[in-house]
This record gives C-alpha cells, structure tokens and sequence, in this order.
C-alpha cells in the first residue's frame, strides 16, 4: 500500500468522527470500515504504512510535545500518542512533523479532541486482519522502533525552551 493510499483511508477514517460527541469512537468505527472491505493483504499494507508513519514520528521533539500537552508521557503514553497523531490525519501529521507547535491548533472539548491520546487506533488493522483470516497478523508486519528516538534528547526542564509556544499556550501541562 502507497503512502497516498494509507493517508486517504486515515483522512476518511477521521471524517467519520467529525461532529461526534466522540470523535475517537468514529475515527475508529470509520477506521474499521474501510479496513473491513479491503483483502486480507490490504489490510496488512496499511499495517505496514501505520508502521512506518510510527517510526517517522518516532521522535524526541514530538515526544516533548506529548509530554507538553499531556502533562507528562511515558514511553507507552508516547505510543498512544503517536497512533493519536496519526489518526489526526496527514495534514496535521506532516505538520508536526515539520513544527511540533503546529499542535498548539488542536481544539479540546466537548466534540473536539478529549485527549492527545488514543491507544485504540493503533490494534484496528490487525483486529480486522485476525477476524478475517482466524489467524494473527505476522510477526514481520510489526517492526520494532529505532532503539532510540530520532533528535535531540530533552530534559523536562528544557522543554520550555525547547517547544516555547507550545509551552505557553492553553495546552500546556507542564
């Protein structure tokens, strides 16, 4: 599966949970959809484009955005995070890709983002995989994360000059 094609099934996915008292829900619901009518093989493309869309985000100074706006982040909390990112859709990934302030834009609320986290987004592809072939997805689809993220490591009291505007603003945890 193409990049392109991974990204229009995301964008799609994420129009499904727009207006919903739980945007996250659809997304899901939306995610699950379009997967389940995709060939067995699809569906573990896409496995492979999520995967490699983690391992792009796989890195520090999104790690210290996570921790900004979730007032704090564990390695797991960064996962989550990542799938939460990503379930965003491609303009808003790319663009915290290229600014991880770009994230200061997020609305939260009441039919807005809850959280900056959603585990959930990041098991439905192999849930679809499993359920169509009554076999577990394979180990190879699953790569394993660069030992280390990707840039400069921070220390929690460096992320404000690290990420300033993100610090500042409303979403701040810190």
């Amino acid at each position: 599966m193409t990049d392109d094609e991974f990204w229009a099934i995301i964008d799609a996915a994420k129009t499904h949970g727009q207006g919903l008292d739980d945007p996250f829900e659809g997304r899901e619901e939306g995610l699950r959809e379009r997967l389940e009518a995709l060939e067995p093989a699809r569906v573990l493309g896409f496995e492979k484009a999520f995967q490699r869309a983690m391992t792009r985000a796989y890195r520090w100074d999104l790690w210290g955005a996570a921790f900004i706006i979730n007032g704090g982040c564990s390695d797991d909390g960064f996962t989550d995070f990542r799938h939460w990112l990503i379930s965003m859709g491609r303009e808003r990934f790319e663009g915290a890709l290229a600014d991880p302030q770009s994230l200061i834009d997020v609305e939260f609320g009441p039919g807005k983002e809850q959280d900056a986290s959603f585990e959930g987004f990041g098991y439905v592809a192999m849930d679809v995989y499993e359920t169509a072939t009554g076999n577990p997805a394979l180990e190879d689809v699953h790569a394993e994360p660069p030992h280390e993220p990707d840039g400069k490591r921070w220390k929690e009291d460096g992320l404000r000059e690290l990420l300033p505007r993100l610090a500042a603003s409303s979403l701040s945890q810190l």
